[in-house]
């Protein structure tokens, strides 16, 4: 079995909303499908209509960073945290 660490998926729409989660993953590829699976589930909108076939980045100009995080940055699950284009930011 994989070990699972904590990751930071960060999507950046086109249209400049970003959306950040954070949670546990067993690599970078399951910690995307996770916070696209949480992204449809609670926004409705999905990183996989911009992944392109490698599974970590997409169609420009939307942007996707990946980054392992410390177990004390994350909750249980993923979190989410929400910044329209102006700042203005919402925790889920």
């Amino acid at each position: 079995m994989t070990e699972e660490v904590f990751f930071r998926v960060t999507f950046v729409r086109p249209d400049g909303w970003q959306y950040a989660t954070t949670g546990r993953a067993s690599d970078e590829k399951d910690a995307v499908r996770a916070a696209n699976d949480l992204l449809e589930n609670v926004e409705r909108i999905g990183i996989a209509d911009f992944l392109t076939a490698d599974g970590l980045t997409v169609e420009p100009p939307a942007r996707l960073t990946v980054e392992r995080v410390s177990p004390s940055e994350s909750g249980s699950g993923f979190g989410l945290v929400i910044t329209d284009p102006k700042g203005n930011v919402t925790r889920k």
